[in-house]
């Protein structure tokens, strides 16, 4: 079964918030998003961490979907924190 269903913004955010709750989070830490669509969550943590003034983990997406990767590739081009694979992360080395 494939499909790809977007999560609104305001449950990322909050998904956001409980990931880093209590957490100092820096630029060695590293996060995956299997998944990641158009950039939902990746966007989310780069609100977080503007928010809460941190530096901005390593974050690797890794979509399916070739559009959606496309997509979330434009939109994150030009940080360098963020880099957006095309594949199935079960079978896509990320690092």
């Amino acid at each position: 079964m494939r499909g790809f269903v977007p999560t609104p913004s305001k449950l990322v955010d909050h998904m956001v918030s409980l990931l880093f709750e209590g957490r100092i989070v820096g630029s060695e830490e590293h996060l995956l998003d299997p998944g990641c669509g158009g950039g939902a969550f990746i966007k989310g943590i780069l609100r977080w961490s503007a928010a809460a003034r941190t530096q901005l983990p390593h974050i690797t997406g890794i979509e399916l979907d070739r559009q959606l990767a496309l997509e979330a590739n434009s939109q994150f081009r030009s940080n360098p924190h963020v880099s957006v694979l095309e594949g199935d992360f079960l079978r896509t080395r990320a690092c």
